[in-house]
């Protein structure tokens, strides 16, 4: 009877491991897709805007006046937006497999 509540409990977090894995690689999508850091840039290099915008608004080009908007990529923002995401999948993967070794046999 102890064995098949343990097998049970290493089968949940074996599922768990599995949707943490999904939702990373989701978020990941997102973050690189749907909320890219950008500066919004016009004029001589003038910084207007520190922003997170679509990854197709990086190739527009919008008249503001005498002069032409631009979305610049922010680099840095993006890997450590990234890089802090990857951490905490890291961290929680890593938890859980802890956890997992408790119930095996």
């Amino acid at each position: 009877m102890f064995d098949k509540i343990m097998n049970m409990l290493n089968k949940i977090v074996n599922i768990l491991k599995r949707i943490l894995l999904i939702i990373y690689v989701i978020v990941i999508y997102k973050v690189g897709v749907y909320h890219v850091p950008v500066r919004t840039v016009w004029g001589q290099n003038n910084i207007f805007d520190l922003r997170y915008v679509p990854i197709w608004e990086l190739v527009d080009k919008k008249p503001m006046g005498l002069n032409v908007v631009r979305y610049e990529l922010c680099v840095s923002r993006a890997v450590y937006q990234i890089g802090l995401i990857t951490l905490i999948a890291i961290a929680l993967y890593f938890a859980l497999e802890e956890i997992s070794k408790l119930f095996e046999n």
